[in-house]
C-alpha cells in the first residue's frame, strides 16, 4: 500500500485519501462476527459481551490501523474511517443509545 500511495503522490495533484479497509469498520466487523441482528440484540440482551467484544475489536483495529498509517502516512492527505450506522429509513438506534453504546 505504501508503494501505491507513493506512486499516487508522485503522479497526481489530487488529494489522496487512504482507507484502511475493515480496520476502519469496528461495528461492521462486530456484525460480521456475530451477525447483524445479533450485534444489535447484544447491546440490549448481553451488554457485558457486547462491551468486551467491542473493546477487543477496537484494540485490534487501532493496532492494525497504526501499522497501516505508519506505512502510507508520508503520501496521503487524509484517512477515511468510520461505520455506516443507519439505513434508508433512518439510524439503527436512537441518539441516546448511540451515545451509550457506540460513541465511547
Amino acid at each position: 500500500m505504501a508503494a501505491a500511495a507513493k506512486k499516487l503522490r508522485e503522479s497526481t495533484d489530487y488529494a489522496i485519501v487512504a482507507f484502511p479497509g475493515y480496520f476502519a469498520l469496528i461495528f461492521h466487523t462486530y456484525a460480521f462476527l456475530r451477525g447483524f441482528d445479533t450485534w444489535l440484540m447484544d447491546i440490549k440482551r448481553n451488554p457485558q459481551l457486547y462491551r468486551h467484544l467491542a473493546d477487543k475489536l477496537l484494540a485490534i483495529n487501532l493496532k492494525c490501523t497504526k501499522r497501516y498509517l505508519d506505512e502510507v502516512s508520508p503520501y496521503i492527505d487524509g484517512v477515511l474511517y468510520g461505520d455506516d450506522m443507519g439505513h434508508q429509513g433512518g439510524p439503527f438506534m436512537s441518539v441516546d443509545a448511540f451515545r451509550v453504546w457506540v460513541k465511547p
